[in-house]
């Protein structure tokens, strides 16, 4: 034989007797209104065109803060790919100079510091490329790739 009760076992505390009310119990089949995900849902014509706008204010509100926060991701993303392709032509063209790798580096740390400080990255980047295209030009006088004499 079962033996029932009217009530679940509680989970053991100081307080037995508010443990045992009835409102400190879920109650059996039914849900909260934040459980559900329809609930508070409008139903009527004026209501429904309410909740649209205000539906479209957060669609809004979320694309601004896309932007603010992505668009800034994605200009350090492109900076330091831009840096690495420079750096790959600097080294299949064989351009070598410590100044371009101390350039580099800087760069580098720029870009993984957080949060990046992307007025910094735009111009070490701009330095970078601006020394890379100055060491590929060829040397008229010496007929060599690289930096002028010194």
């Amino acid at each position: 034989m079962r033996a029932t009760s009217s009530s679940p076992a509680a989970p053991p505390s100081s307080n037995s007797s508010t443990d045992a009310s009835p409102r400190s119990r879920p109650r059996l089949g039914w849900r909260s209104r934040r459980a559900c995900p329809r609930a508070g849902a409008p139903s009527g014509g004026a209501a429904v065109d309410t909740y649209l706008k205000r539906l479209d204010a957060v669609g809004r509100a979320l694309t601004v803060v896309h932007t603010a926060y992505g668009d800034p991701l994605a200009e350090r993303d492109e900076i330091a790919g831009y840096a690495g392709a420079l750096a790959a032509q600097a080294r299949a063209t064989g351009v070598s100079d410590p100044d371009l790798d101390h350039l580099r580096e800087r760069l580098q740390t720029v870009v993984d510091t957080t949060p990046t400080d992307l007025r910094r990255a735009r111009a070490l980047r701009d330095a970078y490329q601006a020394y890379a295209m100055s060491l590929r030009t060829t040397d008229t006088s010496s007929g060599r790739k690289g930096a002028s004499p010194r």
